[in-house]
C-alpha cells in the first residue's frame, strides 16, 4: 500500500550510527531534518533529506513546506518516490541533487484541462502524464498527493526552485515495462536518467523504449481531485497548519551548482 505504516523494526534512517553520514541538521518549517550522504548516488552530489521524526514515506503538506523552504532559494533540485513507486526505505526522505535533470530542459506548456480552476503545465514532448505546478499552487499539490494516497496510487515528485512536477503512476507496473527495462521506473527515470547494471541491458535500451516507458508508467490524477475544496478539508495537517510559502522566502543563498552532465535539447535519455 502507498500509505503503509512506519515499521520501527525495519530499517530506518534513525538507525544510522556513523556521524560522518550526517552532513547537516536543519530545522525547517515542517519539522526537524538531517541531510545524509547517499550510499548509492545516481546524480552529482546526490544526498538525502531525512525527517528525524519516525514517520512513513508519505508526502504531507508540512513536508512540502520544508522541501520548498530548502530548494526554492537554491540551485538544487529534489525528488520524491512514494512507497510502491521506487522508494526502498519506509521512512520519510527526499533525494537532493546538484543539478537540474533532463526533464527540466523541456519547455513547459499549459495543459488542456483545468484542475480545480488551475491550469497546470506539462513538459512539451514528454510522452506520459506529467503535471507541473508553480510553487504558489503548493496547496493544490498537497491536495493532489492526498488524492493519490487515498486512491492507493503510487507517485513521484520533482521539486525545482520554481516548479513542482507530479507524476501519478499506474496502480500496477505494466508487464511490458519489465520487457523494456529491468528496473522499476521511478523518480530518476522520469527525471530522464536510466540506470542499468548489465552491459546487455545498456545496449538494448533505446530512446523509443524510454518514450514508451514514460507513457505506460504514468497515469492521470485521481478524479476525486475535481472536488478540490473537499480534498483540502480532508487533508490531515492541511497546508494552513504551517506558515505559507506563497511568496519566495528571503533565505541565505545556497551556492550555485554546476551540472556535470546534461542532455541535448529534446533528449531525455542519458
Amino acid at each position: 500500500f502507498v500509505c503503509t505504516p512506519f515499521d520501527p523494526s525495519g530499517f530506518h534512517f534513525g538507525k544510522i550510527k556513523n556521524p560522518g553520514e550526517r552532513l547537516l541538521h536543519l530545522e525547517l518549517l515542517g519539522g526537524s531534518y538531517d541531510v545524509l550522504t547517499n550510499k548509492f548516488p545516481l546524480f552529482p552530489r546526490h544526498m538525502l533529506l531525512v525527517c528525524n521524526e519516525l514517520v512513513p514515506q508519505q508526502m504531507t503538506a508540512a513536508h512540502l513546506q520544508s522541501v520548498g523552504q530548502l530548494i526554492r532559494p537554491s540551485s538544487f533540485c529534489a525528488y520524491f518516490n512514494s512507497w510502491c513507486a521506487s522508494a526502498s526505505v519506509n521512512h520519510f526522505h527526499c533525494h537532493i541533487i546538484d543539478e537540474h535533470p533532463p526533464v527540466t530542459l523541456l519547455p513547459l506548456e499549459p495543459c488542456a484541462r483545468l484542475i480545480s480552476g488551475v491550469r497546470p503545465l506539462r513538459p512539451n514532448g514528454f510522452p506520459g502524464h506529467c503535471y507541473v505546478f508553480e510553487w504558489c499552487h503548493v496547496d493544490l499539490v498537497a491536495a493532489a498527493v492526498w488524492a493519490m494516497q487515498q486512491d492507493n496510487q503510487p507517485h513521484n515528485l520533482l521539486f525545482t526552485p520554481h516548479h513542482i512536477y507530479v507524476w501519478p503512476k499506474p496502480h500496477q507496473r505494466p508487464e511490458r515495462s519489465f520487457e523494456l527495462y529491468p528496473e522499476t521506473v521511478g523518480g530518476p527515470e522520469l527525471l530522464g536518467s536510466f540506470t542499468v547494471y548489465q552491459q546487455e541491458d545498456f545496449m538494448r535500451l533505446q530512446p523509443e523504449h524510454a518514450a514508451e516507458l514514460f507513457e505506460i508508467n504514468t497515469a492521470p490524477l485521481p478524479a476525486r481531485l475535481r472536488n478540490f475544496g473537499r480534498a483540502l478539508d480532508d487533508i490531515e495537517g492541511t497546508i494552513s497548519t504551517v506558515p505559507q510559502i506563497r511568496e519566495r522566502r528571503v533565505l541565505t543563498a545556497i551556492r550555485p551548482s554546476q551540472s556535470l552532465d546534461s542532455a541535448p535539447n529534446g533528449c531525455l535519455v542519458r
